[in-house]
């Protein structure tokens, strides 16, 4: 499990990088 919040931050940016790349795909 992770706690630290840089962790966090840091699945989150990579979620929203990989959802930007599936929308521009998309396009």
């Amino acid at each position: 499990e992770i706690e630290d919040p840089k962790e966090l931050e840091r699945l989150s940016v990579k979620e929203l990088f990989r959802q930007n790349i599936d929308y521009c795909l998309d396009l």
